[in-house]
């Protein structure tokens, strides 16, 4: 763990928070215990420089959230601050947009 949260290809290290996020949501008991193991890279990835890496870090953070209640709860103190970063980050994408009207039809219907 401690060799993935030092990856300094952006690719990669989005590759492993995106892991870890997936396996937080199969394997929540086992990653409950060892949460303080994985916090330190899911938080190095709110810092990348990379945006992608950043949006797969809040990821990591969010499914940690819904599915590592409460022990999340006990690292809210680094947590909130990183999220925060993130979000007022001048750099941070866009969100992403349909590129056609059957997409745009599709989310009118769920409006409603």
């Amino acid at each position: 763990m401690r060799a993935a949260a030092a990856e300094v290809d952006p690719h990669r290290q989005r590759a492993t928070l995106v892991m870890l996020a997936m396996m937080a949501h199969g394997c929540a008991e086992a990653f409950a215990k060892r949460l303080h193991i994985f916090m330190p890279a899911v938080l190095n990835g709110c810092t990348s420089a990379h945006p992608r890496v950043r949006e797969a870090a809040c990821l990591a953070i969010g499914l940690f959230a819904q599915f590592l209640q409460p022990e999340i709860l006990s690292h809210h103190e680094q947590v909130l601050p990183h999220l925060f970063t993130v979000r007022t980050r001048p750099d941070r994408p866009r969100p992403r947009r349909p590129r056609h009207a059957g997409s745009r039809a599709v989310m009118r219907t769920h409006l409603y």
